[in-house]
């Protein structure tokens, strides 16, 4: 069987594994930043999305946010129900405890159980839909809310750096600015300067 090119590349990257980016070598000060960097844009120009290793958030708080949210979920029904996302029963909104918008009658139904919950920017939060149940969700989340946008922003510089930007925090600021409005910005700068 002959097969053409596109579907030589197509066999070759189902085959291949996900690549495996290591964040703290991307940061190093040698030839193994180099590596992967290449890495990375390997990662991202072929599979535009990889697995990222030795990113700093530790085992224990991946598992104290499983376990947080399984002990929500495992809930009864009444006590997830105080964080619904149907505003008086009706109005849907993205977040909150509940199922997925129906716009239609003939739409196929996904009845599986989900919260939804805006945690950037932090004074955004609807802090009235985190749970209060288990007593630590709310910590834990916070917690690792700020964890994983530490090793977003890593990321982020190391895309930066790959495109040889002038500035390393291009694509974080790029962010920041698609996510505070503009009184947050105002306040952000404002903070900026008085910590100067």
């Amino acid at each position: 069987m002959v097969r053409g090119h596109h579907d030589q590349q197509l066999a070759m990257a189902v085959a291949a594994p996900i690549p495996v980016i290591d964040l703290c070598y991307l940061f190093k000060e040698d030839g193994a930043a180099t590596d992967e960097a290449s890495k990375l844009r390997s990662a991202l120009e072929s599979w535009g999305l990889f697995h990222l290793s030795n990113h700093g958030i530790e085992a224990t708080m991946m598992d104290d946010m499983m376990s947080a949210s399984r002990e929500f979920f495992w809930r009864p029904l009444e006590d997830k129900q105080r964080y619904n996302n149907l505003i008086g029963g009706e109005q849907f909104q993205f977040e909150g405890y509940g199922n997925n918008r129906v716009r239609s009658p003939y739409q196929i139904l996904d009845w599986s159980d989900r919260i939804y919950l805006k945690v950037e920017p932090e004074d955004e939060r609807h802090i009235t839909l985190w749970s209060t149940h288990p007593e630590n969700f709310r910590d834990v989340l916070h917690e690792f809310t700020k964890k994983c946008g530490r090793v977003k922003d890593d990321v982020l510089r190391a895309m930066a750096k790959l495109l040889e930007l002038d500035n390393d925090d291009y694509f974080v600021d790029q962010l920041v600015d698609q996510l505070l409005p503009p009184v947050s910005k105002a306040r952000a700068c404002i903070w900026s300067q008085a910590s100067l």
